[in-house]
Protein backbone atom coordinates (compact mmCIF):
# COMPACT_ATOMS: atom_id res chain seq x y z
CA UNK A 1 0.00 0.00 0.00
CA UNK A 2 1.34 3.38 -0.41
CA UNK A 3 0.61 4.53 3.35
CA UNK A 4 -3.37 4.82 3.83
CA UNK A 5 -4.94 3.09 5.96
CA UNK A 6 -8.00 0.98 4.77
CA UNK A 7 -10.18 3.79 6.31
CA UNK A 8 -8.72 6.51 4.07
CA UNK A 9 -8.80 4.16 0.99
CA UNK A 10 -12.90 3.36 1.78
CA UNK A 11 -13.38 7.22 2.27
CA UNK A 12 -11.82 7.97 -1.05
CA UNK A 13 -13.36 5.19 -2.64
CA UNK A 14 -16.63 6.88 -1.66
CA UNK A 15 -15.79 9.94 -2.06
CA UNK A 16 -14.68 9.00 -6.16
CA UNK A 17 -18.11 7.07 -6.20
CA UNK A 18 -20.22 10.28 -5.15
CA UNK A 19 -18.38 12.32 -7.61
CA UNK A 20 -18.99 9.05 -10.62
CA UNK A 21 -23.06 9.51 -9.43
CA UNK A 22 -22.65 13.29 -9.46
CA UNK A 23 -21.82 13.13 -13.67
CA UNK A 24 -23.63 10.68 -14.88
CA UNK A 25 -26.62 12.55 -13.65
CA UNK A 26 -25.35 15.37 -15.50
CA UNK A 27 -24.75 13.80 -18.17
CA UNK A 28 -28.34 12.88 -18.32
CA UNK A 29 -29.33 16.31 -17.55
CA UNK A 30 -26.85 17.29 -20.40
CA UNK A 31 -28.87 14.75 -22.55
CA UNK A 32 -32.17 15.64 -21.60
CA UNK A 33 -31.43 19.43 -22.45
CA UNK A 34 -30.43 18.28 -26.27
CA UNK A 35 -33.43 16.52 -26.81
CA UNK A 36 -35.72 19.13 -25.39
CA UNK A 37 -33.89 21.92 -27.78
CA UNK A 38 -34.26 19.38 -30.59
CA UNK A 39 -37.90 19.57 -29.64
CA UNK A 40 -38.48 22.97 -29.22
CA UNK A 41 -36.53 23.92 -32.89
CA UNK A 42 -37.83 21.10 -35.30
CA UNK A 43 -40.66 22.79 -36.57
CA UNK A 44 -38.26 25.38 -37.65
CA UNK A 45 -35.82 23.62 -38.53
CA UNK A 46 -38.20 21.42 -41.02
CA UNK A 47 -39.30 24.60 -42.18
CA UNK A 48 -35.81 26.24 -42.78
CA UNK A 49 -33.42 23.54 -43.02
CA UNK A 50 -34.58 20.46 -44.10
CA UNK A 51 -36.57 22.38 -47.41
CA UNK A 52 -33.66 24.25 -48.57
CA UNK A 53 -31.55 22.45 -50.82
CA UNK A 54 -28.01 20.56 -49.89
CA UNK A 55 -25.30 22.53 -49.49
CA UNK A 56 -22.02 21.47 -47.43
CA UNK A 57 -23.22 23.83 -44.53
CA UNK A 58 -26.17 22.67 -44.51
CA UNK A 59 -24.40 18.94 -43.98
CA UNK A 60 -22.41 20.14 -41.48
CA UNK A 61 -24.86 21.32 -39.46
CA UNK A 62 -27.28 18.59 -39.28
CA UNK A 63 -23.94 16.24 -38.62
CA UNK A 64 -22.82 18.66 -36.01
CA UNK A 65 -26.48 18.84 -34.48
CA UNK A 66 -27.18 15.09 -34.55
CA UNK A 67 -24.16 13.12 -34.76
CA UNK A 68 -23.29 14.96 -30.75
CA UNK A 69 -26.88 13.78 -29.87
CA UNK A 70 -26.21 10.07 -31.33
CA UNK A 71 -22.75 9.57 -29.50
CA UNK A 72 -24.12 11.13 -25.71
CA UNK A 73 -27.24 8.19 -26.20
CA UNK A 74 -24.29 6.13 -27.10
CA UNK A 75 -22.39 6.63 -24.24
CA UNK A 76 -24.92 7.12 -21.65
CA UNK A 77 -26.62 3.89 -22.45
CA UNK A 78 -23.26 2.69 -22.28
CA UNK A 79 -23.29 3.76 -18.81
CA UNK A 80 -26.20 2.08 -17.53
CA UNK A 81 -25.51 -1.10 -19.08
CA UNK A 82 -21.86 -1.74 -16.75
CA UNK A 83 -22.60 -3.16 -13.23
CA UNK A 84 -20.79 -1.54 -10.55
CA UNK A 85 -21.52 -1.62 -6.76
CA UNK A 86 -19.78 -0.31 -4.32
CA UNK A 87 -19.68 -3.36 -1.77
CA UNK A 88 -17.32 -3.64 0.89
CA UNK A 89 -15.73 -7.40 2.09
CA UNK A 90 -13.80 -8.41 4.92
CA UNK A 91 -11.88 -10.89 6.21
CA UNK A 92 -11.39 -11.42 9.55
Amino acid sequence: MDGLSIADELALLRETYKWTNLLDLARMGYVSLMVYDIILCLPTEIEVIWKARWTFGKALYLFCRYSSLVYIIICTSFQFLTDCRLELHSFR
